[in-house]
């Protein structure tokens, strides 16, 4: 990535809480905790799956961020977690700033919804169906179909 075009090191603190495995049954975990939750599984996935690649964040001067960039010989992935059953098109302004500076990234929503959808050329999908479909012996375009 060129000097314009540098992502942060996640360095980024999430809630890595293993509260989360210890809430009642039903009862909802808030964003920070989601968010939490899927940088333990994209780590863990990273970690296994052999692949050379990096986990980032990624913030403009104006506000607009990504949670999680994956970064490597498995492309550049842009991908954030939204904890809301619907998308709104202010859900998108990150991802969409994302792919203006790198156009080549794919983007990826994950939300508490049920449904696969694409909003704006960014792939939308329910969270607990990629958390249960992330495995190492699969690349992540195979996994997001």
């Amino acid at each position: 990535m060129t000097k314009s075009r540098r992502c942060r090191h996640s360095d980024r603190q999430y809630d890595d809480s293993t509260a989360i495995s210890r809430r009642p049954a039903g009862e909802e975990i808030a964003g920070p905790a989601l968010e939490g939750l899927v940088a333990q599984h994209l780590r863990a996935w990273l970690a296994w799956s052999g692949t050379d690649g990096k986990l980032f964040y990624w913030r403009t001067r104006t506000g607009a961020e990504v949670d999680f960039v994956l970064y490597g010989s498995l492309g550049i992935w842009g991908i954030d977690v939204m904890n809301a059953g619907r998308i709104r098109p202010a859900d998108l302004r990150g991802l969409r700033a994302f792919g203006d500076e790198y156009p080549e990234a794919r983007r990826l929503l994950l939300y508490r919804g049920d449904h696969r959808l694409v909003r704006g050329g960014v792939l939308c999908l329910p969270v607990d169906g990629f958390l249960r479909g992330l495995n190492p012996a699969k690349a992540l375009d195979d996994i997001v179909g």
